[in-house]
C-alpha cells in the first residue's frame, strides 16, 4: 500500500499483505515484499446449469397441478435473510413454512468450507454488535445464545468466545511497516486536518436524531428518521457531499471510495451521500464514543455460517428445500402460485402460499 498521494495498492494486494501478516512479521523494516503468495483458493458461484434453466423457455403447462395443502407462507432463498424470516415466522405462530433454496447448502453468502479440520468461512465472516435500536438483531443473537444478558446500562453482555481477538496489525507503505491500518500515516498536515474534520462530520451525523427522536442513520434502515434534511442527502452523491464541505483530499478520496466500494459496490461518485454517510454513522466507529459504545465484533471459526447453521437447526424438520429454482411467482385470488424445479431430479413443482 502506498501513501494517498501515490498510486494505491489494489484491495486485492492489500489483502495479500494482510493474510501472510504473521510470516512477513519477522522481516526488516525495508522488505523486499514478494509479488505473490502461494495460497490455494476457490470459487463458489451459483450452477450455471441452473441459470440456464432460469433464462429458458418454459411451458407452464406442463407443470403439475398444485400439489399438497398449501403453505401458510413460503419463503424464497436460504440465506441470512430468508433464513430469519422462516425463523422469525414460527416463532411469531405461523404453522406451515417451507423454505425453497437454489443451492445445496443453506446461507448464501454465509457458508464455510473445511480445511484438513479446520473451518472457515468462504465470504460473510462477522457482525458488528448491534445498537441499540436493532432489537431484532438482539432477539435473533439471544436465541442463538451470542447475548447472554444485557448490563446496568443496557449494552449487551456477549459470549466470550464469539468475541473478535484483535490482531496486530500493520500496513506495507512506501517499503516500510506501518503500525496499525491507517492510511494517512505520513500525510501532509493539511491532509490530516481534512480527515479530522470528516471525522468530526460523521461523529455529528452518528450522534444526530430528527425531530421525531430517530437517529439519523440506523440499523435496520427503516428506523432511521425520516426529516427532510437527512433524507434530501439522498439527492446527491457521496463526492458531491465531500465537495460541498469544501473538502478535497487525495486520501480521503480514497478512504471514502473504498468504503462505498466495500459496502455498495460502487465509487463515491455514484453512490448517494446518504448511503454514504450512512457506513460511518450506523455504527459507533469513532474512538471517542468507545467507552460509551463499545466497538466489539462478533466472530466465529466458520464465519457468519455460524448464524446460518444456528437459524436453520431451530426451524422444524422438513421446512428446508435446497437445490430447488423457483421460476415463477404469481398471485391471483387464492394466493400465491410458485412454479420451482427440484434441481436434484429435474421434477418440476407447483405448490400454492397464503403468503
Amino acid at each position: 500500500m502506498r501513501r494517498p498521494e501515490k498510486p494505491l495498492l489494489t484491495r486485492r494486494g492489500f489483502l495479500r499483505l494482510l493474510a501472510a501478516g504473521g510470516g512477513l512479521s519477522l522481516c526488516a523494516v525495508r522488505p523486499s515484499f514478494p509479488r505473490t503468495f502461494d495460497i490455494p483458493g476457490e470459487i463458489h458461484n451459483p450452477s450455471p446449469v441452473a441459470g440456464h434453466l432460469l433464462r429458458g423457455q418454459q411451458s407452464w403447462a406442463s407443470f403439475p397441478s398444485v400439489e399438497g395443502k398449501p403453505f401458510d407462507a413460503v419463503v424464497i432463498g436460504g440465506g441470512i435473510s430468508g433464513l430469519s424470516a422462516a425463523w422469525k415466522l414460527e416463532r411469531a405462530g405461523v404453522d406451515r413454512v417451507l423454505l425453497l433454496e437454489l443451492e445445496e447448502e443453506l446461507g448464501g453468502n454465509s457458508i464455510s468450507g473445511v480445511q484438513g479440520s479446520e473451518a472457515f468461512p468462504w465470504a460473510a465472516h462477522y457482525i458488528n454488535i448491534p445498537p441499540q435500536e436493532a432489537d431484532c438483531i438482539h432477539e435473533l443473537l439471544l436465541d442463538l445464545g451470542v447475548i447472554k444478558g444485557y448490563d446496568l446500562q443496557g449494552r449487551p453482555e456477549v459470549a466470550e468466545e464469539c468475541l473478535l481477538r484483535w490482531p496486530h496489525e500493520r500496513l506495507a507503505i512506501d517499503g516500510e511497516w506501518v503500525e496499525g491500518l491507517d492510511p494517512f500515516v505520513g500525510v501532509s498536515e493539511r491532509e490530516m486536518e481534512t480527515l479530522r474534520l470528516f471525522e468530526d462530520d460523521m461523529l455529528g451525523w452518528t450522534l444526530y436524531r430528527g425531530r421525531d427522536g430517530r437517529r439519523a442513520f440506523a440499523m435496520p434502515l427503516a428506523y432511521s428518521t425520516r426529516e427532510e434534511r437527512v433524507r434530501e442527502l439522498d439527492a446527491i452523491t457521496m463526492e458531491g457531499y465531500l465537495r460541498s464541505r469544501g473538502w478535497r483530499s487525495e486520501g480521503l478520496d480514497w478512504l471514502v471510495d473504498y468504503a462505498c466500494r466495500d459496502d455498495y459496490g460502487g465509487l463515491s461518485s455514484q453512490v448517494s451521500a446518504w448511503a454514504g454517510i450512512h457506513y460511518w454513522a450506523c455504527r459507533f466507529y469513532d474512538h471517542r464514543l468507545w467507552d460509551e459504545y463499545p466497538p466489539d465484533t462478533l466472530t466465529w471459526v466458520e464465519g457468519n455460517a455460524f448464524l446460518a447453521r444456528g437459524l436453520a437447526d431451530r426451524l422444524k424438520p422438513g421446512r428446508c428445500r435446497t437445490g430447488c429454482l423457483v421460476l415463477r411467482v404469481e398471485i391471483d385470488g387464492a394466493g400465491l402460485l410458485i412454479r420451482f424445479i427440484d434441481l436434484k431430479n429435474g421434477r418440476q413443482h407447483a405448490i400454492r402460499s397464503r403468503t
